[in-house]
């Protein structure tokens, strides 16, 4: 999924965290973008089923599309309910400058 692209906006990376060892629905997943401008790119944005951000400046559908990728990825390794991970997506570059992993806990 790494390097997938859209209209100049392409996943930089993937990672993931949550207290799933109390319970796999505290799994969230976050997609990292770059290839636009940060302000051009949803800050903390969940992508969700059924739901659009009219703030979002790319392609809804294609992140619905990575969403759904992520959630197939989750259902072949036999994760519980992986419909229900919440998928998140942001700059790449927004989260480096911010100190990467402790970005998530602002």
């Amino acid at each position: 999924m790494s390097g997938s692209e859209r209209c100049g906006v392409r996943v930089d990376g993937l990672l993931h965290y949550g207290a799933v060892d109390f319970d796999p629905q505290h799994l969230v997943v976050w997609i990292l973008l770059s290839g636009k401008p940060d302000e051009q790119l949803p800050e903390w944005m969940q992508i969700v089923p059924g739901q659009v951000n009219p703030a979002c400046q790319i392609d809804y559908q294609w992140l619905l599309e990575l969403r759904e990728h992520i959630v197939q990825r989750f259902l072949e390794a036999d994760w519980p309910r992986p419909q229900e991970i919440k998928v998140f997506v942001d700059s790449s570059n927004r989260v480096e400058a911010a100190g990467g992993g402790s970005y998530f806990k602002g």
